[in-house]
């Protein structure tokens, strides 16, 4: 083996030394507890199941830090569960009464930021939210009376949906809001309208604020809908 060959070796084999002491690291840091699978809030306590994400909020009391907590734990892939969410969703429908109460049901895929920051628009945060009046508006008398409401399954089905690949996105021009579709069954679709940059409690972040079917032709033919 000459010089030059032996350089290369030295040099290929410090750089597989490098990557594997980061992984140590990482590996070696938190190996029993693991404490990044185990989310706080601000003040450092959990929340049931140890996330952060299942959890209902006091939209007077959720501040910027809490909202950029929830994005981060969304990002990382901490979901936990929903069952909270779902909770929320019964709860608020059965009683028909607002409380005040946000439940989040994630970050808005990349697509749809990266589509944002192309036209020229900042979206503040990707995280998504749905306040319990604004649920009560999705289930009003007139779109009861129009058959157009979605059902409570599919309004839970939101959190799985908004990273599915399947998920249809537009960006409604008229409205200045993001519309998420996908489908119910044969050609119907559920599709739901986002605000982006609406205040949520004490921060800003993205709303659901309404919801209902429609029909994958009529979905298409909006004018105003540029796909995403």
């Amino acid at each position: 083996m000459n010089n030059t060959q032996k350089a290369e070796l030295a040099k290929a084999f410090n750089q597989f030394a490098a990557i594997f002491n980061k992984w140590l690291e990482k590996q070696a840091t938190y190996d029993e507890w693991q404490e990044e699978k185990h989310k706080r809030d601000k003040n450092g306590r959990f929340a049931k199941n140890g996330s952060i994400v299942n959890k209902i909020y006091k939209s007077k009391d959720i501040t910027q830090d809490d909202l950029n907590n929830l994005e981060q734990s969304f990002e990382s892939g901490d979901y936990g569960d929903f069952t909270e969410y779902e909770k929320f969703i019964d709860d608020t429908l059965n009683s028909m009464q607002a409380k005040g109460q946000v439940a989040f049901v994630g970050n808005l895929p990349f697509k749809v930021t990266r589509y944002y920051t192309n036209i020229g628009i900042n979206l503040e945060s990707a995280l998504t939210g749905i306040i319990d009046h604004s649920l009560l508006h999705m289930k009003r008398d007139s779109k009861e009376k129009r058959n157009a409401t979605l059902r409570s399954d599919e309004i839970k089905a939101i959190p799985a949906k908004i990273h599915s690949k399947d998920t249809l996105w537009f960006y409604d021009k008229n409205n200045k809001s993001i519309v998420m579709a996908f489908v119910r069954f044969g050609n119907e679709y559920a599709k739901v309208i986002i605000k982006p940059n609406r205040k949520l409690g004490k921060g800003i972040g993205n709303e659901i604020i309404t919801g209902g079917k429609i029909s994958k032709e009529n979905l298409l033919q909006i004018k105003d809908n540029e796909k995403i």
